[in-house]
């Protein structure tokens, strides 16, 4: 510092005063300079959204829980994404508002919780929301009902303003002290009925009393219900007539224009009706040869269904790769270790994912078990790479023990999605290959093919081997399939069937959670 020329040293001070004041405005404005919102996040709509913008609050009972990620237009609505702080639940009957700090101040939504016993899901859409109020509307009124009590205190000060007015209002008060005489005069000569009517009354309040207190949550939940059924109709109920009466003038319309045309199709229809009765006498046979073919592959199922709970119960058992990887203490807590290496590289890798996944299968033809360990790791939501290793069954045909060591298949290949298409290529089962996936039902469905080995396996195969797989998610993390091995080549061509798990590192611990 003794070597600082006064320049320098006044350059220094400027710039930590600048920092100084920059940190005090986002302070005293309770702003932070980053966002630090969780995971969860959920999707409001909004007829307007004065006020409001990207940053702003989100609270519930005046706690700030989130803030406004994003404030977007679709079809000609609001649409806010809010992303919550922490790992807070809000029920799907909740009620979204936009509040203000004071009556001119900085705008913020605040949920009102709901009764119900369901959440929110993350990326969900929270359905009921209250527009904020427009100050331009609520001045207009008030002027309005000014201008509705001015004119009210003019016609009371034209009617008892003048002399026959003040007669007249003398007159008024002269009739109601004459009739509160007569009042006075029959409660008391009925003051004993009069108390036992009271006293009724009485009792009758204290037993309401006693009901609505026995039933207030309930009445809550009733008045609740009916307040969001009675603003969600107000609110769709204009909507809803002018679709149905545009959908009724629409269908009048293309009746009235397609008379002739719709004549013609019923026509067509009938002789339509004819052929395909025709159709059906005349393939009779057919029909018959089909529903037969139809039967066996309902028992060829029956089968592999069969050989799926066979490898579940050796699963309980603790047998096979699964069933260790499920039952035994040391492989759970190995499994661990890995996910937390595989936590740190996540953290320094930033979004990507790795999982770890195992399966087995039961090979109806070749009457075998078969399986598999993997590795996936998920740069992206729409790229991975897998790392697979399993085993050759068709080398130890009739040879008794497998030698597992030297029967050990490999596979290293990238996959890319394009929509629900998901194309792949690499090492498959220690051959070069590429593979299709198409995805369905939201992703709980998939069919995959892949070809691989196409210079064939042996002298016995020599076509490329070709595998089908139809695989079912009742989880997210866990996965039942069957399907077809060596379709191009009769020798070793086998149905299978199987379960198997593919989990990153969350999905993992719920999984062992639910067994152990």
């Amino acid at each position: 510092m003794k070597n600082w020329t006064n320049e320098a040293k006044l350059g220094v001070f400027i710039i930590a005063g600048f920092a100084v004041l920059f940190w005090l405005t986002f302070s005293i404005g309770g702003k932070k300079l980053f966002s630090v919102t969780g995971k969860k996040s959920f999707i409001v709509y909004f007829k307007t959204i004065t006020g409001v913008t990207e940053k702003s609050d989100v609270r519930m009972a005046g706690v700030k829980i989130g803030e406004v990620k994003k404030v977007e237009l679709e079809n000609y609505r609001a649409k806010v994404t809010v992303g919550l702080h922490g790992d807070y639940d809000v029920p799907d009957d909740s009620v979204a508002t936009v509040q203000g700090k004071g009556l001119l101040g900085e705008k913020f939504i605040e949920i009102r919780p709901g009764f119900s016993p369901t959440y929110v899901s993350n990326g969900g859409v929270l359905a009921n929301s209250i527009p904020p109020s427009n100050i331009d509307d609520m001045v207009a009124k008030l002027s309005a009902a000014l201008d509705d009590i001015k004119t009210v205190t003019n016609s009371l000060s034209e009617s008892f303003g003048s002399e026959e007015g003040k007669q007249g209002l003398k007159s008024i008060i002269s009739n109601l002290s004459n009739l509160s005489k007569d009042l006075n005069d029959v409660v008391g000569g009925n003051k004993e009925k009069l108390t036992q009517i009271i006293t009724n009354v009485d009792k009758a309040t204290a037993v309401l009393q006693l009901i609505l207190t026995e039933n207030r949550e309930n009445l809550r939940g009733s008045i609740s219900n009916l307040n969001s059924m009675s603003k969600s109709f107000a609110e769709k109920a204009p909507d809803l007539l002018e679709h149905l009466d545009q959908a009724a003038s629409g269908i009048r319309d293309m009746v009235s224009d397609n008379r002739t045309n719709l004549k013609d199709s019923m026509s067509n229809i009938k002789e339509a009706s004819g052929n395909f009765n025709g159709v059906l006498v005349e393939n009779r046979e057919n029909f018959k040869v089909a529903m037969a073919n139809l039967k066996t592959s309902s028992e060829k199922l029956d089968e592999i269904m069969a050989s799926v709970k066979k490898i579940t119960a050796k699963i309980e058992k603790g047998e096979g790769t699964i069933g260790k990887l499920v039952q035994e203490e040391e492989v759970y807590n190995g499994l661990n270790e890995t996910l937390e290496g595989a936590k740190n590289l996540t953290k320094q890798t930033g979004a990507m994912k790795v999982g770890i996944g195992a399966r087995a299968e039961y090979q109806s033809e070749m009457q075998q078990s078969k399986s598999y360990f993997s590795i996936r790791v998920k740069p992206r939501e729409d790229k991975y790479y897998m790392i697979e290793v399993s085993e050759d069954v068709r080398r130890n045909l009739g040879t008794g023990p497998r030698n597992t060591l030297n029967s050990l298949l490999y596979s290293f290949y990238i996959a890319k999605r394009f929509g629900n298409v998901t194309i792949k290529g690499g090492l498959m089962e220690s051959s070069g290959g590429v593979g299709l996936d198409l995805h369905g039902w939201e992703d709980k469905l998939m069919l995959t093919a892949d070809v691989f080995n196409f210079s064939g396996y042996d002298n016995n195969a020599k076509s490329p081997q070709v595998k089908v797989t139809a695989k079912y998610f009742p989880q997210k993390y866990l996965f039942l399939y069957v399907g077809g091995d060596e379709l191009a080549n009769k020798y070793y061509r086998t149905f299978f069937g199987g379960i198997g798990i593919m989990a990153d590192e969350e999905d993992f611990k719920f999984f062992m959670a639910r067994f152990f």
